[in-house]
């Protein structure tokens, strides 16, 4: 990593916040201003920066989703996020509620994930989900039973549709089967540490934790937005070109497709952005000439 910085002259800001970016038409560039974390002092003026491309590469996992939920208020034990997990020291011995964990894709094993991810390399997505859903029937063809069921979509093809991270199986499975973890279905209510679930069971619990998810934020602060995303801080444009907005602003990292979808998205950006500027330097010569 220090060897990149150097080599492409990378200079971060850290403790640097963007505090809003928008669009001057009469300039042709975009404004940045950002907010200095280090300086207290609230008077302090923000620093503006101007930019002929921006790329917003925030990811899609800003900010904690925390769901509304009948009653919630009302609980007397612990309500955490996910995001706000450390260990499982303090909720030893506790009944613990957790919500949205995902009750497809356990029934992926690690070995399964491995083969899929080979094999994507040289097959299309399709073929990939049903030889992996194949496989993993040999090992999980009984959890309907336990309340987990299959989705439609094949793992790989659920990931990108969804941008979802489907659950692999490091030892989860084993515990619902002995029943060590028990799998409920959607939530009715809740009062006090007393939840009703949809099939009507009741179940007190000690604390919950929320592993629901987490959204995009860019729009709090990318005041012109729309150039690039929708109302739900999703690429406006369809994949594979859904990295390029207008008035040269580019995101990275906001199809759910991992590192890969990351790696993909940032040449596609470096390269456009490459050849643009290369552009301007032709025009620029030609008219000095």
């Amino acid at each position: 990593m220090d060897e990149y910085v150097s080599r492409f002259n990378v200079n971060p800001y850290y403790c640097h916040n963007v505090e809003s970016a928008f669009y001057e038409e009469a300039d042709k560039k975009w404004k940045v201003e950002v907010k200095n974390t280090r300086v207290t002092d609230k008077e302090v003026c923000p620093q503006v920066y101007y930019a002929d491309f921006l790329v917003v590469a925030t990811g899609e996992n800003s900010q904690a989703i925390i769901p509304e939920l009948p009653g919630l208020e009302t609980f007397n034990g612990k309500v955490i996020h996910a995001s706000d997990y450390k260990c499982g020291a303090s909720f030893r011995d506790k009944s613990v509620l957790v919500i949205g964990c995902g009750n497809s894709g356990m029934e992926i094993s690690t070995e399964i994930v491995r083969i899929g991810m080979i094999l994507l390399n040289f097959l299309p997505v399709n073929m990939v989900d049903r030889f992996v859903s194949f496989l993993a029937m040999f090992s999980y063809s009984d959890l309907p039973s336990y309340g987990i069921h299959q989705p439609a979509e094949g793992p790989f093809f659920y990931k990108t549709l969804t941008g979802k991270t489907l659950v692999i199986d490091r030892g989860t499975i084993k515990k619902i089967r002995s029943q060590k973890i028990k799998v409920f279905p959607g939530i009715e209510k809740i009062h006090n540490n007393i939840v009703e679930f949809k099939n009507g069971a009741l179940q007190r619990f000690d604390a919950i934790v929320l592993a629901t998810g987490y959204r995009s934020v860019a729009h709090n602060w990318l005041k012109d937005y729309k150039f690039i995303f929708n109302e739900d801080d999703k690429p406006k444009n369809k994949y594979p070109n859904h990295w390029k907005g207008e008035k040269g602003v580019y995101c990275v990292g906001f199809t759910g497709r991992g590192i890969q979808g990351i790696s993909s998205d940032s040449k596609a950006v470096a390269e456009d952005i490459y050849q643009l500027v290369m552009a301007q330097k032709s025009t620029y010569a030609a008219r000095m000439v």
